[in-house]
């Protein structure tokens, strides 16, 4: 789209100096019908024979003048489509900056989104690192328990069969001291 604004100041430019030149032409065949004119007088004043031809020169420049009226219409015309194509230009040179504009403010956007992704994932890594660490630390916790309890039954199981094993020598004593 800058090469469409070059194009289209270039043509604006070009178009332009068209114009000028189309003005500049008008305004030369304006000036030569006015010297005709002034030349049919002068040659009206210097010899009656010669008055005739004047006459016809003063209507060549009249002539003159009406066949560059269009071309003065069409320089106008010219003038005003190149001033439109000029704030046409101006519009999209604006439009370009401000999708320049625009595109610049997306991309510091997504660059934000790309840190603060980058944080969130830091984060997480973080906080799945602390689970694995609490979680082997309530294996490790539960292990000892285990193992805490498995020695506290076993020791719990050698006083009981011991215990039963004194009642049972509690209960044949006052037998035997009754059989004796």
């Amino acid at each position: 789209s800058v090469g469409m604004t070059g194009a289209a100041g270039t043509l604006v430019q070009g178009a332009s100096g068209l114009s000028d030149r189309l003005v500049s032409l008008g305004a030369s065949t304006t000036s030569l019908a006015d010297g005709a004119r002034a030349l049919g007088q002068s040659a009206r004043d210097a010899a009656s024979p010669l008055v005739s031809s004047a006459a016809s020169l003063s209507e060549a420049g009249a002539a003159a003048r009406e066949a560059a009226r269009p071309l003065a219409l069409v320089a106008e015309a010219m003038a005003t489509a190149m001033a439109g194509l000029g704030k046409a230009t101006l519009a999209m040179s604006t439009a370009q900056g401000q999708a320049d504009a625009l595109a610049l403010r997306l991309g510091a956007a997504a660059e934000r989104f790309d840190r603060v992704d980058a944080t969130l994932a830091n984060t997480l890594r973080a906080l799945t690192e602390g689970l694995d660490g609490y979680q082997d630390q309530i294996t490790r916790f539960i292990r000892d328990m285990d193992g805490g309890l498995s020695r506290s039954v076993s020791q719990l199981n050698a006083l009981v069969k011991e215990l039963e094993g004194t009642i049972a020598d509690n209960n044949e004593m006052p037998r035997r001291q009754a059989g004796r």
